[in-house]
């Protein structure tokens, strides 16, 4: 038993092999303009615009210039975004309504 224990102890990293330095460090943040709680966002490489979903409505920001483009409302408890950019659709959920949102 203590060859085992041994053996699986050598075969661990030590804690000063585990840190790292961060894949990412922030640079900037962008105000979203709501106090309502944000949930998953997209980005859509076509377009180079991120999709965030919360609650009620999704808000577009244009990652070239970290404006907000705009605003899609009416949804009702939203929580994800897809983009088709083949057919250049959009699709968001309605979670109260267990209903999927296209955008056009």
């Amino acid at each position: 038993m203590t060859a085992l224990v041994a053996l699986l102890a050598s075969g661990l990293p030590t804690p000063s092999a585990q840190a790292k330095e961060p894949l990412y460090t922030l640079v900037k943040s962008v105000p979203l303009d709501s106090a309502i709680k944000w949930d998953y966002l997209h980005f859509d490489p076509a377009s180079d615009w991120f999709f965030i979903s919360h609650a009620t409505e999704l808000t577009v920001v244009d990652a070239r210039t970290d404006m907000i483009r705009g605003h899609v409302t009416g949804l009702t408890d939203s929580h994800g975004i897809a983009i088709d950019p083949v057919n250049r659709l959009g699709y968001a959920d309605s979670g109260k309504t267990a209903s999927l949102n296209i955008l056009i």
